[in-house]
């Protein structure tokens, strides 16, 4: 269920969170401070209608799982691109945290196949998740997008800025 989701990619940015918080209370001179953390994902439905979790491409065979994700998840269909964050302020006696989920719905044209060649070419794809980046080629094929443009581009600025007027710390 998208929960699931949502509970997973917050899971995973408490954990970077406490990594960075472990190494800020290592050194010397840390003083107070806010730590903001995010995490994206791309969910998709396969055909028999579960979500699935896209993540980034890997490494070695990048190329053809673009193409998979683009054909299978992406063409004619609307996935959605889900982040967290977090907006933590910091002192030596405690941790206040406060957390946002963001959601967008992302819908591409069906007729993608003619240049996917052309986009997993231009080596948009490796590092992002869900293997494209709106902000760049990949936006020649979306036809539609409901909620936050920069939560697909990996940081909703708008959810951001709350959590930073919720904190008083702008």
């Amino acid at each position: 269920t998208r929960t699931d989701f949502a509970d997973r990619i917050c899971e995973m940015v408490q954990a970077k969170e406490a990594n960075v918080l472990e190494q800020l209370k290592a050194r010397r001179d840390f003083r107070d401070c806010f730590l903001l953390t995010c995490d994206t994902t791309v969910i998709g439905t396969k055909a028999d209608g579960r979500l699935v979790a896209l993540g980034q491409p890997t490494e070695t065979e990048w190329q053809q799982t673009v193409r998979e994700w683009f054909l299978n998840y992406y063409a004619g269909r609307t996935h959605s691109v889900m982040s967290c964050m977090s907006l933590s302020r910091v002192t030596d006696s405690a941790v206040q945290r406060e957390t946002s989920i963001c959601e967008t719905r992302v819908t591409m044209r069906d007729d993608i196949e003619p240049e996917l060649d052309w986009y997993i070419a231009s080596n948009e794809s490796p590092g992002k998740a869900g293997g494209y980046a709106i902000q760049g080629l990949a936006s020649t094929f979306v036809s539609r997008l409901e909620g936050s443009f920069t939560n697909v581009v990996g940081l909703p600025l708008e959810n951001t800025l709350q959590l930073l007027r919720q904190a008083r710390a702008i």
